[in-house]
């Protein structure tokens, strides 16, 4: 863990420093410089991995024999496939593959995150911390279709569809399940108040009750999940513990809601996807399927934990802030420890 968390503390102190000196004015030069000291930190981790992650070797093959691959006989998306093709065109090195997917997600990431936190110090420390870092490195190809949706998220806020569109569509080059976003361009905007929020807990728990039928809506819309029928994967669930996290989110935002609008109206899109990350959450407590998708939603929560801090009593700011930094490093160590997303030991490799 020791690379882990020296890349965790570097990113976390080179961002305080350069927010301070962004709030103050002075030295923008030095905050640019440490933000692209943060980004480079989190890059070469990732980049240079070697047998690191629950699919590496999968996508390290995928790599090996890309030549011999073409759309008809590909197990991957065209976007992905196209994307080795022209990266090996380059460098036949497997390891490069990791080094270019790591850039696209953690850049799309970064820039989102630099553009609308309101402490991206602490964001960044989440992105780590809250495990999606770590998760790409495993579901490489999704976690590039979530970058590109997350970074899509200035469509929504500047009301261009079309390019929300095209952002979802591209997207989907890399994980069709990316087409579950389409929709959220109008329910992330909608004013979810308490009844719609009652209305919703009720529709949720029907949905729960009539799993197979919305799996059978699923394979509809995204028929490539239909190899999975019969399979393990279907039959996995997610953690109850991961739904009590995002519903006790839920349950300290609902009372600050409006709060937090009128602090900034943007709030109202990450409070929105995380309400319906919870949704899914709990579907995904009977197929993993679904806990597949609430990661686009969920990881805007590392914009709005953050962004609450806002509106909280200047004497508490310091407590919740640092109890913030310490449970959620403990989350991440116990997840690090138990061999979530097999990332332990990390070991690299330079193409």
């Amino acid at each position: 863990m020791v690379i882990y968390n020296l890349n965790l503390a570097l990113v976390y102190i080179c961002g305080c420093i350069s927010r301070i000196n962004m709030i103050s004015g002075r030295y923008k030069i030095v905050s640019k410089i440490l933000n692209f000291i943060m980004f480079l930190s989190m890059w070469i981790v990732a980049g240079i991995r070697y047998n690191v992650g629950t699919d590496y070797t999968l996508y390290s093959n995928y790599f090996k024999n890309i030549n011999s691959i073409t759309l008809e006989n590909s197990v991957m998306e065209i976007g992905y496939m196209w994307l080795n093709k022209v990266t090996n065109f380059f460098c036949d090195s497997n390891q490069i593959i990791f080094i270019v997917t790591s850039f696209i997600t953690i850049y799309l990431v970064f820039k989102t995150i630099l553009k609308y936190s309101k402490r991206y110090e602490l964001s960044l420390y989440l992105f780590i911390t809250m495990y999606f870092y770590y998760s790409s490195f495993n579901i490489t190809r999704q976690y590039i279709a979530i970058a590109i949706t997350f970074y899509a998220i200035k469509y929504i806020i500047n009301s261009n569809f079309k390019k929300y569109i095209i952002s979802v569509i591209v997207a989907s080059l890399f994980h069709n399940s990316a087409l579950i976003m389409i929709p959220f361009y109008f329910i992330l905007k909608m004013n979810i108040n308490k009844k719609l929020v009652l209305n919703l807990t009720i529709l949720s728990i029907i949905s729960f009750a009539s799993i197979g039928k919305i799996i059978n809506i699923v394979f509809t819309i995204l028929p490539r999940y239909q190899k999975y029928v019969g399979s393990s994967f279907l039959s996995q669930e997610s953690s109850w513990m991961h739904l009590i996290v995002i519903i006790a989110l839920i349950v300290i935002v609902l009372p600050i809601k409006n709060r937090l609008i009128i602090e900034d109206k943007k709030n109202n899109i990450y409070i929105n996807a995380i309400i319906f990350a919870a949704i899914f959450q709990l579907l995904g407590l009977k197929t993993v399927l679904f806990s597949r998708m609430v990661m686009y939603l969920y990881i805007y929560a590392i914009i709005l934990v953050p962004n609450i801090l806002s509106i909280l009593n200047l004497k508490l700011r310091p407590i919740i802030y640092l109890g913030i930094i310490v449970i959620y490093y403990a989350n991440c160590a116990v997840l690090l420890k138990t061999g979530n997303s097999e990332v332990l030991p990390y070991l690299y490799r330079l193409p």
